[in-house]
């Protein structure tokens, strides 16, 4: 779904640069939290969008209500030095120990920080997010932890549910100054996403519908029940009428002249 990728770009872009993970924030990835930890010797987190439910109002499946489960996996492997500030508030380094608690001292800040980022951060793909989903339904966080060859490390799966606008209608062209459309003109100034831009947005708009038709369309109907519904477009007469030049009117009656 077109919400679903909105939704996972967005966020993606809000938390980089926003936690202690710095930019090390990447989009979905099929590698265990563990492996992806030997891999890598710096914090990390892994967005990602699972789980879609829908309630859909007659054939329409880009209506009604719906959740998707938005994931984020943070990775700590090894100890953190934490940007703080002392009782005369002068900026320091607070380094947490590479121990079982200081490993969870740091998935608890990381988690902090996303989650500031996701909900008043983020700057305006933050902003974009938060108008993609205007609610919340659960959110569950998860503990993971492990050890190889000796080497501890700590992961945490945050789990938000999602409960994101409307998709894009088919066949329409996004409104200028609508969410969607305010999404891919930030994806067009996305260096990274921009080459992607015209492929997404064929794919939202596909063939371009007459507007009475869409209308139909957004609630699901056919053609057929579209017209007998009389929500189609006015007939017009395939012949326009004479113009007319000159109306004589006499005593008994009237004469028209071409």
């Amino acid at each position: 779904m077109i919400s679903a990728l909105a939704l996972r770009t967005c966020a993606l872009r809000a938390l980089q640069g926003n936690t202690l993970v710095g930019d090390a924030v990447s989009d979905s990835t099929i590698t265990p939290i563990d492996e992806a930890l030997k891999a890598s010797s710096s914090p990390f987190i892994v967005v990602s969008t699972e789980d879609m439910e829908k309630s859909v109002q007659g054939r329409s499946v880009g209506s009604g209500a719906g959740k998707i489960d938005l994931v984020l996996e943070i990775g700590v492997a090894h100890f953190l030095k934490v940007p703080a500030t002392n009782d005369a508030e002068e900026s320091i380094q607070v380094v947490i120990p590479q121990t079982d608690a200081g490993v969870e001292i740091s998935l608890d800040l990381i988690e902090r920080q996303a989650l500031r980022a996701l909900e008043i951060g983020g700057g305006a793909w933050g902003d974009l997010f938060r108008d993609l989903c205007p609610e919340y339904g659960r959110l569950v966080s998860r503990r993971g932890a492990g050890a190889d060859k000796g080497v501890k490390f700590a992961a945490r799966q945050i789990v938000i549910e999602c409960r994101p606008i409307f998709e894009p209608a088919f066949g329409v062209v996004p409104e200028d100054g609508g969410i969607y459309a305010r999404w891919l003109d930030a994806l067009g100034e996305d260096a990274e996403f921009a080459p992607l831009v015209p492929a997404i947005r064929a794919t939202i708009i596909g063939d371009v519908i007459p507007d009475w038709r869409a209308l139909g369309t957004i609630v699901g109907l056919t053609l057929a029940e579209q017209n007998a519904l009389r929500l189609g477009p006015f007939i017009i007469p395939g012949e326009e009428p004479a113009e007319l030049n000159k109306i004589d009117v006499q005593p008994d009656g009237y004469s028209i002249e071409e």
